[in-house]
């Protein structure tokens, strides 16, 4: 079950397990919820996982893992109201078992009341956990990044998680740059670029690309074409971040320049690109360019 669904073979995976579900233990159950899961099937993941327990096979941590995945995937998809239902009772499920405690199950139960936008569920649950690893407080730190909560509180649990020696990566600090939004923030994030420099994440390319994107959404675009010069390797996500900031700010000319530096330095522009690129042309009446 696990190799077909892992090599794309889902149905081929369906039909092994469908011919040994009876006999199965749990580890056969994950293996199926898990392919589910990986397909983004996520009425199929909480089917199985109601299945699973009507004939009496008790899920595993490793279930609950997978299942919760797939209920904070689900929230994204279809709404926070339609998912933070399931969280609530999958959450009550796993109150019955001994490990609840484990530090994977409390990850992923925070990172499902954060994603949902449940930031008081999942900070009582994070302050209520004595041990901590970095998933713990990305999970953390994304909530507040995600749902408009000031910049201040993702900063503060920055430093706390410093403090309780615990050393951010670039998925801590890109979280915590997505929570700078507005002009207001601008000096909080300029201090956060220079935590960054010092830390050596500055040059890497999806914390610069968040860097470039933060100033843009700052109004600071001389920050923003400073850092992107500055960059030493480029995709097609950090051309669009200093694209998108461009067209934003009515830097129409330079919006255009940018697109086709991008086509020389060999990246294939996408859907984003061409839509700021055709508002460049529109706006500076540039009919046969565009």
């Amino acid at each position: 079950v696990h190799m077909y669904s892992k090599c794309g073979y889902l149905e081929d995976a369906r039909d092994v397990f469908d011919r040994y579900a009876i006999c199965g233990n749990v580890v056969t159950w994950n293996a199926m919820i898990g392919a589910y899961e990986q397909n983004g099937l996520d009425h199929e993941v909480f089917s199985s996982f109601h299945q699973m327990q009507m004939r009496a096979i008790a899920p595993d941590r490793v279930t609950f893992v997978i299942v919760l995945s797939s209920c904070t995937k689900h929230s994204l998809k279809n709404g926070i109201f339609n998912s933070i239902g399931l969280g609530r009772n999958i959450h009550a499920r796993v109150m019955q078992f001994e490990w609840f405690m484990e530090l994977d199950v409390i990850n992923s139960l925070i990172n499902m009341y954060a994603k949902c936008g449940h930031l008081n569920d999942a900070q009582t649950m994070f302050f209520h956990t004595s041990k901590k690893n970095m998933v713990t407080w990305n999970a953390m730190v994304s909530g507040f990044a995600e749902h408009g909560y000031s910049e201040k509180n993702a900063l503060q649990l920055l430093e706390q998680m410093q403090c309780e020696g615990v050393f951010p990566d670039n998925i801590t600090f890109i979280n915590t740059l997505n929570s700078y939004i507005q002009p207001s923030a601008l000096a909080e994030g300029k201090r956060m670029h220079i935590h960054l420099k010092y830390s050596g994440f500055e040059m890497d390319i999806v914390v610069a690309t968040a860097l470039v994107s933060m100033y843009g959404r700052c109004h600071d675009m001389i920050s923003a074409q400073k850092m992107f010069r500055k960059m030493t390797h480029y995709n097609s996500i950090s051309w669009n971040a200093m694209i998108t900031g461009l067209i934003e700010h009515g830097y129409f000319d330079e919006t255009l320049n940018c697109f086709e530096m991008m086509e020389l330095d060999g990246i294939v522009p996408d859907s984003i690109t061409f839509t700021c690129g055709l508002l460049a042309c529109h706006s500076k009446g540039i009919i046969d360019k565009g």
